[in-house]
């Protein structure tokens, strides 16, 4: 029997390793699900399109959802990850790339994962082409009507994932909540980001049905239903993972603004030029000097901020004293999580997850 260190580093380089071969496995599913879809799509125009979705699903992406799904089996059982298992956190893989795909369109991204957005290739692909009608609304039903794809694959997988019943339908429900809970939050976004309304309390609401209930905490309670987890110990992975999914958002509303492309995969200043109505700017609003206000209010939601601009809204966030309550509200997040885990998954098994939240919320990840 392996004799783990006092601070349980040898269970953590051992998870560690073993969540590598687990998330390759993950990989490995989709590409094989991909490859094997019905020859009914293979017309050259759906092969190129198929291809761009294949790539898009395959390559890039950081597999968060697998890696919490992993960790919620893990944390409730000590036996090996099955099949089933692999099968399950590909399918949330699946649903996170429709939830992708669909945000490309709502935020307009120009990027994601560090290439062009789904609707920007297939905007460009129409123009290459010459056809008629509009490419950009050519882009975005196209990105519409892929993401309907991955949804309907993600129930293929999750079907697949179990012959139990029960658990099925615990799946299905998670499956469920993510859509449930990311449509709520991105409605209520839409009608804050238009209104121009920065309300603190809207902008908390926004950023726990968006991700707070959207990501991490379905992921671990999923692993846990493919363990047969305790109430007790699927409660404690709900409570967690919103906490991770909150601060996860906040540190992302922080990364748009500072730090550059190659750290997110996304375009910067993504938030600041739509307007996005954020925990961080409603923190600055509230903060931030009569004088400092307007300026916010006017540099905020501009498309066209110049990087002098940018540079001052930057000053602005940091000197009203936002930034920093909001790294405040990042560490109480990270430290509530970490102690509900620790004392639901107890052992050898702390370290190592405490080690997967303060790595997933880190600024510089």
């Amino acid at each position: 029997m392996t004799a783990y260190s006092q601070d349980g580093s040898v269970r953590h380089e051992f998870e560690r390793a073993n969540q590598g071969v687990f998330l390759a496995a993950v990989n490995a599913v989709l590409a094989k699900f991909l490859d094997e879809l019905p020859l009914a799509f293979d017309t050259p125009e759906l092969t190129w399109l198929l291809k761009r979705l294949r790539r898009f699903i395959l390559e890039g992406g950081k597999r968060a959802l697998a890696t919490y799904c992993y960790w919620g089996f893990r944390g409730a059982s000590g036996a090996p990850h099955p099949p089933g298992l692999v099968t399950a956190a590909a399918g949330l893989e699946m649903l996170q790339a429709c939830a992708l795909l669909q945000d490309d369109i709502v935020d307009r991204s120009p990027l994601r994962r560090g290439q062009a957005a789904m609707p920007r290739q297939l905007t460009e692909h129409h123009v290459e082409r010459c056809w008629g009608g509009s490419p950009d609304d050519f882009g975005i039903s196209g990105t519409l009507v892929l993401s309907d794809l991955c949804l309907s694959w993600t129930g293929t997988l999750i079907d697949r994932s179990t012959r139990d019943a029960a658990r099925a339908r615990a799946l299905r429900a998670v499956v469920d909540e993510i859509v449930r809970h990311a449509a709520y939050g991105t409605v209520l976004e839409l009608i804050a980001q238009a209104a121009r309304d920065y309300d603190l309390s809207r902008a908390f609401t926004i950023a726990h049905h968006k991700c707070g209930r959207y990501m991490f905490s379905p992921a671990l309670r999923a692993g846990g239903i493919m363990a047969d987890a305790s109430v007790e110990l699927q409660g404690a992975y709900a409570k967690a993972g919103v906490a991770i999914g909150e601060a996860f958002q906040f540190r992302n509303d922080i990364l748009d603004i500072f730090r550059k492309m190659d750290v997110t995969g996304k375009a910067m200043l993504d938030d600041v030029r739509q307007g996005t109505p954020t925990v961080l700017v409603a923190y600055a609003l509230r903060l931030a000097r009569p004088d400092q206000i307007q300026r916010i209010r006017h540099l905020y939601g501009n498309p066209e901020i110049t990087d002098n601009e940018a540079e001052e809204l930057r000053v602005l966030f940091r000197t009203s004293g936002a930034v920093a309550v909001v790294e405040k509200c990042i560490d109480e997040r990270t430290d509530t999580a970490v102690a509900v885990l620790r004392r639901a998954v107890g052992g050898d098994m702390g370290p190592a997850v405490e080690a997967l939240v303060r790595a997933t919320l880190r600024y510089d990840r």
